[in-house]
């Protein structure tokens, strides 16, 4: 395939980026120390955060990034990424990115026209990142010069795969206007918000969020002025259940436990169009006027994207314990995390349901767990009360899966809930 020239990508993955300085004096040493490294070895360096370096390597853009919330040892990101020709079909590049994710220890995230190429580790000090610099690169260029050449081999496959999806009884169903724990790109300043479910009809659209308060807050309210962005559009919030809107709060149930307790919530937003494929979720920062303390940024969820390809039926067998009945219902396989759909159903009123973090995926060929990251009916801490003895559907958010793991467990932490699972 003829080589396709790549525009620059201008990042909009720290949008919602913190401006203030929260590098450990350890940190910063490792960001000086790898900033003066890269003044022999690149062009156009630039100190472009308090956390982050850019710079240019053989006619190609690159961000170093390292995590504040990693310490001893630190996480450093150093990626790559290009906006797309118009030519490329978004949902083909969505399907080669799975394709190939992980290749040579490179991770590839994609969105809508462009393409990011990621090469992460975990360091001690600058040295060790330093001595696989250059080994870093030569991957990140490898897999991008992959994706060039083979591109119109994965728009076939993809157009294959079309054809016989829905023949295949493996497919999952998954209703179209619903979408669950949808990948985000950027959190702003609160990594613990997530969403778990997008419904969209005909008057609303429905976003269900959960929020963890970290150990630490106490309530939290919403901006009633919050909306959601469509292509430089506005979609404004209409009503919100389960949270309070600001001045006023809603407090975090049992948040006086010390754990990590979550708040879930509703909010209705003015229809967005159906064709949608990625959105903005803003909350305007918010001034006191009468002397409360609510002065600060509102919450930011950056490139939320609605995609329900992947779905593969799981059919479990039903595990039946003192007081549920659980079953898998389904599995997604993303880029970035793997969503399992379950069901589980109380064997009796007032009952509590929840997940538990010892709840895994295994790679059936090595054994290797990935481990439960988020559940849409929360953890114990903060467990669902059920008041009737309804079933009940949710989901729940693990690692993403690399292009090797073939065929997987799924467990329930105790027992499986289904063994060799094929899942590409």
């Amino acid at each position: 395939m003829k080589k396709i020239l790549f525009a620059l990508f201008v990042s909009v993955y720290f949008l919602g980026e913190i401006s203030a300085q929260s590098l450990s004096p350890a940190q910063q040493k490792i960001k000086a120390d790898i900033f003066a490294f890269l003044k022999k070895e690149v062009s156009n360096l630039s100190d472009y955060s308090y956390k982050e370096i850019t710079f240019t390597y053989n006619q190609i853009k690159y961000h170093i990034e390292l995590s504040e919330k990693d310490i001893n040892p630190y996480f450093i990101t150093l990626f790559a990424g290009f906006n797309l020709p118009e030519s490329y079909k978004s949902e083909v590049v969505a399907f080669f990115t799975r394709d190939i994710n992980l290749i040579n220890g490179v991770k590839c995230i994609s969105e809508d026209k462009w393409i990011r190429f990621d090469s992460e580790m975990y360091i001690k000090d600058s040295k060790a990142f330093t001595q696989v610099f250059h080994k870093m690169i030569s991957q990140i260029e490898a897999a991008k010069n992959y994706f060039e050449d083979t591109y119109e081999t994965a728009e076939s496959k993809y157009n294959a795969s079309l054809g016989s999806m829905f023949n295949n009884t493996g497919f999952y169903s998954q209703n179209q206007k619903e979408y669950l724990f949808p990948a985000i790109t950027s959190k702003g300043n609160d990594s613990k918000l997530s969403i778990t479910k997008i419904r969209l009809e005909k008057n609303y659209t429905i976003v269900d969020f959960i929020s963890y308060n970290n150990r630490q807050v106490k309530y939290c309210g919403i901006n009633k002025n919050s909306y959601l962005l469509v292509d430089g559009k506005k979609y404004q919030l209409l009503k919100a259940e389960g949270i309070s809107y600001i001045p006023d709060h809603t407090d975090y149930p049992n948040y006086q436990s010390g754990s990590d307790v979550s708040l879930s919530f509703t909010l209705f937003f003015s229809s967005i169009p159906e064709n949608t494929k990625t959105f903005d979720f803003i909350e305007p920062s918010f001034t006191a006027t009468n002397g409360d303390d609510w002065n600060g940024d509102g919450w930011q969820l950056r490139g939320v994207k609605l995609d329900n390809s992947g779905w593969i039926n799981v059919n479990s067998e039903i595990i039946s314990t003192s007081s549920h009945n659980w079953q898998c219902l389904a599995i997604q396989v993303q880029d970035g995390q793997t969503i399992i759909k379950k069901k589980v159903t109380p064997k009796e009123s007032g009952t509590y349901m929840y997940s538990d973090h010892d709840e895994f995926i295994e790679d059936a060929e090595t054994g290797r767990k990935y481990y439960l990251r988020n559940s849409s009916i929360s953890f114990k801490s903060s467990p669902l009360i059920t008041y009737d003895t309804n079933p009940i559907e949710f989901a729940e958010v693990y690692p993403a899966l690399p292009i090797s793991v073939k065929r997987i467990n799924i467990s329930s932490g105790t027992q499986y809930y289904i063994k060799n699972l094929q899942i590409r």
